[in-house]
C-alpha cells in the first residue's frame, strides 16, 4: 500500500507541474510546434534517467524515492497521450512537415534526455 501512495503522490505532483508549464508556455507563445509538451516530456526522461542510475542500484531504503520520483512524478509529468494527439492533429492539419520535425526531435531529445540523466546520476 505504502507504493501506491508513493506512486499516486508522485504522479499527482507531476500532473500539475506539467499544467503549469502548459499554461506557461501556451500563455507567452504560439506556435504550432507543441513546445510544453515537447518540453516536459524531454525533462521526464532527462529526471527518470537519474532517478534510474541513481537509486535503482542502492540498497540504502532508498527506493521509495525512485517511486515518487521516477514511476509517480516523472509519470504523471510525461504525457504520451498528449503527445500521440498533437501528432494526430498534426496529420489532420496535413502538416506532415511538422509532424516529422517533432516526432523525430521529440524521440531523440527524450533518448538524449535519458541518456544525459543516467550518466549524471552514475556520477553522483
Amino acid at each position: 500500500m505504502k507504493e501506491i501512495a508513493l506512486v499516486f503522490v508522485g504522479g499527482g505532483a507531476g500532473s500539475v507541474v506539467r499544467f503549469l508549464i502548459g499554461k506557461a508556455v501556451v500563455s507567452r507563445y504560439t506556435s504550432l510546434f507543441p513546445y510544453a509538451t515537447f518540453g516536459v516530456n524531454i525533462l521526464a526522461s532527462f529526471v527518470l534517467g537519474l532517478m534510474i542510475a541513481t537509486f535503482s542500484k542502492k540498497t540504502d531504503g532508498m527506493q521509495w524515492l525512485l517511486l515518487l520520483v521516477g514511476t509517480g512524478f516523472c509519470g504523471g509529468l510525461s504525457t504520451f497521450s498528449t503527445f500521440s494527439y498533437e501528432n494526430f492533429s498534426l496529420l489532420q492539419k496535413g502538416e506532415t512537415s511538422m509532424f516529422f520535425i517533432y516526432t523525430i526531435t521529440s524521440f531523440a531529445a527524450c533518448l538524449a534526455g535519458v541518456a544525459g540523466g543516467y550518466l549524471l546520476g552514475q556520477k553522483a
